[in-house]
């Protein structure tokens, strides 16, 4: 009588230029993606640029090998160097993991397909082009068609968003290696009386600058913006303490020079009410206290922070982006503003009929959650890499 022996859980590496303690979009997403991954027992290693001198090389994070190579890639002359530190590492590891995942598809996505037919390992690349290329080498930079043309190449391309799965059909890449993947970055927040008051206090102890008197509103903006857009939002919040709002508006991580900001606060004089502060590893304290979030960049947000804010009731303003189709068939117009007028318009809105903003965004939350199904995305995430890590085998 024969037998088969059960095959062993797919080993993925992960090769992103940024991960934590970095707190960008892209860093939390990862992160929660990888927990998901766990939770399907898909083993999981971490290749990444090691970003600060006092950061270990190896180590253990929440249950998966992360590894840092230097130098970190913020020059051109860097970004070569830290592209030739990649693939020396992952050709000394190849028996270590059966398939090679990449975040971004970029200039090192290149350099790794050229070495691809003599590792044998199939290569899954994230197609998004419109996310930040902050704090990298300008050399990373690429135009569309020649992401394109990148993509093209690889055995799996991954993504969420149902526009840039037409916009690589449109230009020749085979539907049979498109995989529309949700990101697994999610988490379930759920906000109470009582879970703001306890959020309050840990973030007042944290810091005496969260303290919020009690008869102000909350706004925040979490993470990396644009001055422009960032600048057209404390301009509109500044009118609106000038007309004597009961306000606080906190920053967090926004990615761009605080002495502009600051600048710009102390000369209309709110720079105590507008406050900025380093980025966060858990939002979910945040998340609690909010009134009103500010999401100016939704190419990079709709990677973690806007399906969060989303999922927990938030009422948000959003710059329109057609990254916000990617939400479909959830209808998110009510929080879109398309112009500084819009913008100061809705945003005086909110603050007469807060409690009608709330109502929208408990509805909103609905949606969402009954279009994002959690266990069919982790589902889908386990066949597709059980067929890939099968296919590295045979």
């Amino acid at each position: 009588m024969s037998s088969t022996l059960p095959s062993r859980n797919p080993r993925l590496l992960v090769v992103a230029r940024k991960y934590w303690p970095v707190v960008e979009d892209s860093c939390h997403r990862l992160m929660h993606w990888l927990a998901a991954l766990r939770s399907i027992q898909i083993e999981s290693t971490v290749l990444t640029a090691r970003w600060h001198a006092s950061w270990p090389d190896t180590f253990l994070f929440r249950n998966t090998s992360i590894h840092r190579l230097l130098p970190s890639p913020h020059s051109n002359w860097n970004e070569t160097h830290f592209q030739k530190n990649v693939v020396s590492w992952i050709q000394s590891h190849l028996d270590e993991f059966d398939a090679i995942y990449v975040d971004r598809a970029d200039t090192l996505l290149q350099v790794l397909l050229s070495k691809s037919s003599r590792w044998e390992k199939p290569i899954l690349a994230r197609f998004a082009p419109e996310e930040s290329l902050y704090g990298l080498a300008s050399n990373v930079r690429m135009s569309l068609p020649a992401i394109v043309d990148t993509v093209r190449r690889c055995d799996y391309v991954l993504t969420s968003n149902p526009g840039h799965h037409r916009t690589l059909l449109a230009h020749g890449v085979r539907e049979q290696t498109i995989f529309r993947m949700q990101e697994l970055a999610w988490i379930r927040v759920q906000r109470r009386v009582d879970g703001r008051q306890h959020a309050l206090k840990a973030l007042a102890q944290a810091s005496g600058d969260f303290f919020l008197p009690e008869r102000s509103m909350l706004m925040v903006h979490i993470g990396i913006a644009s001055w422009m857009e960032l600048r057209q939002v404390l301009l509109a919040v500044c009118d609106l303490l000038d007309s004597g709002a009961h306000l606080r508006m906190w920053l967090i991580n926004p990615g761009i020079s605080y002495q502009a900001i600051y600048d710009l606060l102390k000369d209309r004089g709110w720079h105590r009410e507008i406050l900025i502060f380093d980025g966060f590893d858990d939002l979910e304290d945040l998340i609690q206290v909010a009134d009103l979030a500010w999401v100016t960049h939704p190419a990079e947000s709709i990677q973690f922070t806007l399906p969060l804010l989303l999922s927990a009731g938030v009422p948000i303003l959003a710059r329109e982006s057609l990254e916000l189709q990617s939400l479909a068939p959830v209808d998110v117009s009510e929080f879109i503003y398309c112009s500084p007028t819009d913008l100061a318009l809705k945003l005086h809105r909110w603050y007469a009929n807060p409690r009608a903003f709330e109502k929208q965004a408990l509805t909103l939350r609905g949606e969402y959650l009954q279009n994002h199904a959690s266990l069919d995305a982790i589902r889908n995430w386990r066949n597709l890499l059980e067929r890939v890590a099968e296919a590295s085998r045979s």
